[in-house]
């Protein structure tokens, strides 16, 4: 099974995107704190089934384990705050259950004065990547294609941190990737970027955006990859209908998921 891209989607970051899970605190949080909702979602014991705690407009999925249920058994959690304004902010979530990583992202929305959480999305089909790189692993020999492709998954399904310092450690050849592609040279550039584990370089059907997406992997429409972005009002808002993360590393060059 090819688990690079399944599906080529132009653009990657346009698409629609999968709800894998949306749940809510039964408490809301004090207005002025956008991290707190999430803090009760995380805090074991403290998620609720019964609707009515979301925005007005949000569609509930099937409930699913939450995070604070999963916690009572030793799942490590930390936050951070990836965006904020005046009525809405994504929190990122990193929880980490013995040594298996999974990022979620949380979009939270003051309403009627009250920040409350409106979705939690997380990347679908991470079981089927891990199984191939725990296959790949566990491998008596492998070729350096192997060898590559176990790199690269690893980096699909590990944590934002890893993609963070993966590009901080290949800023300089993402630039050249970058510079090579846009003078035309593509087949240069897809060369040199399957040597730091990029699959395929895509740009938005908008030809008037200076995006570029180098793509590391997923399945389907779900991918992960480093966004290019040399003008801010180019990067891709998030919302809870439309939510993928976006998180600035360096100057021009972003982590992204779509969820």
């Amino acid at each position: 099974m090819d688990l690079a891209v399944t599906h080529r989607v132009r653009p990657v970051l346009s698409c629609a995107l999968i709800v894998l899970t949306m749940m809510a605190a039964h408490r809301t949080s004090i207005a002025g704190d956008p991290m707190e909702p999430v803090r009760l979602w995380i805090e074991p014991g403290s998620a609720s089934a019964a609707p009515g705690y979301y925005v007005d407009e949000m569609q509930l999925a099937p409930r699913q384990l939450t995070l604070g249920e999963r916690r009572r058994s030793g799942v490590a959690a930390q936050t951070r705050i990836i965006a904020r304004s005046d009525t809405s902010a994504v929190i990122g979530v990193t929880a980490v259950d013995d040594s298996i990583v999974t990022e979620y992202s949380c979009f939270v929305r003051l309403h009627e004065g009250t920040w409350k959480l409106a979705a939690v999305r997380t990347m679908p089909y991470l079981q089927e990547v891990r199984a191939r790189r725990d296959a790949l692993h566990a491998a008596a020999e492998r070729s350096p294609e192997e060898d590559s492709e176990l790199a690269r998954l690893s980096l699909v399904v590990g944590s934002d941190d890893d993609i963070r310092a993966y590009v901080r450690a290949n800023k300089d050849a993402l630039q050249r990737i970058v510079d090579l592609y846009r003078a035309r040279k593509v087949t240069q550039a897809l060369k040199l970027a399957k040597t730091i584990f990029i699959v395929d370089i895509d740009e938005p059907a908008d030809t008037a955006s200076s995006r570029l997406e180098l793509i590391l992997g997923g399945m389907h429409d779900s991918v992960v990859g480093i966004l290019y972005v040399p003008h801010p009002e180019d990067v891709p808002a998030m919302t809870p209908s439309d939510m993928i993360l976006v998180e600035e590393v360096e100057p021009t060059f972003y982590v992204f998921r779509t969820m």
